[in-house]
């Protein structure tokens, strides 16, 4: 080796080979080996609040624990969660015995939970308990007026960021292209979003041209804190404030709001709610097929029962027409009868002779006089006379 590849160590390079270190790994179990071997952590018993419960496949829960100030992730394995005597729910305040470990793989340190007793009522239930009853008592709950079958206008009050809000919007579009949609965004949780969210409502009402024929209020799933808007005061009198309908869809299905109870129409999910409002463009082109079909079916009946009935006052008219030209040719026939018998003509054939007197029909002898110039009128011809001699005779009166 030559002496000009030899170099001196660097300082630093001494305090680096020098200085101790150790892996993420390392630090995560050295904590849990403290944690595990301080006694003190192994069977504990802590006051909280449950909150954000979240469910598993696999049937393990995983809730927070929380009281005013902090919070603590749980772990409830599903053996013990079916052998636990309190079903835990959201807001519920609790006494949870267990004990301290760490979750190497993320570095938190959590509390695996054998028992829960409740303690009381949690503060959020409790409330919200209180505000559902007084609502309930005032009518808030019971008017639930019908949604328009045909929205042409159709008012979302949401959050404009999320997959909540684009769901609602591709649902409405693809179901009934027609309807118009107006966005309200507004703060769906946090501080000042129950009124922000009241605003939105009001806001919308206060629209003429368009106005909306219905409006969904919803955000997506959440913690009871996340969803604790739609349970305030202020927000469930503007729903029930409304002139247009209102319907929510806010969280997942088990999640119930006293905006739910308020609302003219709950639905389970945004989702479900933008399919409440307006019908399917598909079922609707069924339904104008099918009602085409009866129409024209009805129409077709008619006309046919219209045709068979002038078929039947047309015989009727006919046989009408026809008897009274029958009776009428029986009259004319038994005029003509009565005028062949008064027929001079028919007279004469039968021998008699019509005598006239200067063109005059002798009726009377008392119209004659001897040496009178008459003719006499006999069926085959005529022949002139002259009276020799007139003869009245009397005429006895009938009856006398």
């Amino acid at each position: 080796m030559s002496k000009a590849n030899i170099k001196e160590v660097s300082r630093e390079q001494k305090e680096g080979s020098a200085a101790e270190y150790i892996t993420v790994s390392e630090l995560n179990h050295r904590v849990r080996e403290l944690i595990d071997g301080e006694f003190g952590f192994r069977d504990i018993w802590v006051l909280g609040e449950f909150s954000n419960l979240k469910h598993f496949a696999s049937g393990h829960l995983y809730p927070t624990l929380k009281d005013g100030t902090s919070e603590i992730q749980c772990v409830i394995w599903a053996g013990t969660l079916g052998r636990l005597s309190v079903r835990p729910e959201e807001g519920m305040k609790v006494l949870v015995r267990g004990y301290l470990g760490v979750y190497e793989q993320k570095g938190r340190y959590q509390l695996y939970v054998a028992d829960v007793k409740r303690f009381g009522v949690g503060e959020l239930y409790a409330k919200l308990e209180a505000l559902k009853a007084k609502l309930k008592q005032e009518g808030l709950f019971a008017r639930k007026r019908p949604l328009p079958r045909f929205p042409a206008v159709v008012g979302i009050v949401t959050s404009d960021t999320g997959a909540a809000v684009r769901d609602m919007i591709r649902i409405l579009s693809r179901r009934f292209p027609p309807a118009r949609i107006l966005l309200a965004p507004v703060l769906v949780q946090g501080a000042g979003a129950a009124k922000d969210i009241a605003q939105g409502i009001e806001a919308l009402n206060r629209l003429r041209d368009p106005h909306p024929d219905v409006i969904i209020v919803g955000r997506g799933g959440g913690s009871i804190e996340d969803l604790w808007a739609f349970n305030e005061e202020i927000l469930a009198r503007a729903i029930f404030a409304s002139e247009i309908p209102v319907v929510t869809g806010v969280g997942h299905e088990t999640d119930f709001t006293i905006s739910d109870f308020v609302a003219d129409l709950r639905a389970a999910t945004p989702s479900e709610a933008a399919e409440k409002v307006v019908p399917d463009k598909e079922a609707v082109l069924d339904e104008i097929g099918q009602s085409q079909a009866a129409i024209y079916t009805r129409t077709v009946e008619l006309l046919q029962d219209y045709e068979q009935s002038l078929d039947e006052d047309a015989t009727q008219f006919t046989e009408t027409v026809m008897g009274m030209l029958s009776s009428r040719l029986n009259r004319v026939e038994q005029l003509a009868e009565l005028l062949q018998s008064l027929d001079p003509h028919g007279v004469l054939k039968r021998g008699y002779a019509v005598v006239t007197r200067k063109g005059i029909i002798v009726g009377s002898v008392s119209l004659l006089h001897p040496r009178d110039n008459v003719d006499i009128m006999v069926v085959d011809g005529r022949a002139a006379a002259q009276i020799l001699k007139v003869t009245e005779r009397k005429v006895t009166p009938s009856g006398g």
